[in-house]
């Protein structure tokens, strides 16, 4: 496990979703507001999430390369956070690019922050 993700209290026990949420909480922090949450208790930017998820069918996977992506990870270090190897890693991140029409790492973030599927 990377000293990084020790230091931030990520165990290789959690689920990687969970990783991926403190991982990202520390990166961007955390706001302090009370959202309004829908019928079902969820926010508007995840229900926007959702629907970007749904309608570019992405994959859980690819969401947590996506976000990493977006968050500056390289290609080696979203292999080591989640444990797949850096071919794998590659692999997912050419799919998202097909899926969603990106060139580049920098078109990947602006669509993870445009969809919410990001802090900033």
């Amino acid at each position: 496990m990377p000293v990084r993700c020790a230091r931030l209290g990520i165990t290789e026990d959690m689920s990687d979703e969970q990783k991926l949420e403190i991982y990202l909480r520390h990166e961007y922090g955390e706001l302090d507001l009370v959202p309004d949450l829908d019928e079902h208790g969820k926010t508007h930017r995840e229900i926007k999430a959702e629907e970007a998820v749904a309608e570019y069918k992405l994959t859980a996977r690819e969401v947590d390369v996506l976000k990493l992506i977006a968050a500056g990870c390289t290609i080696s270090q979203v292999a080591e956070f989640l444990y797949i190897s850096p071919n794998t890693a590659q692999v997912h991140s050419h799919n998202i690019k097909e899926k969603i029409g990106a060139k580049s790492s920098i078109d990947m973030a602006r669509f993870a922050i445009r969809y919410n599927l990001v802090l900033v």
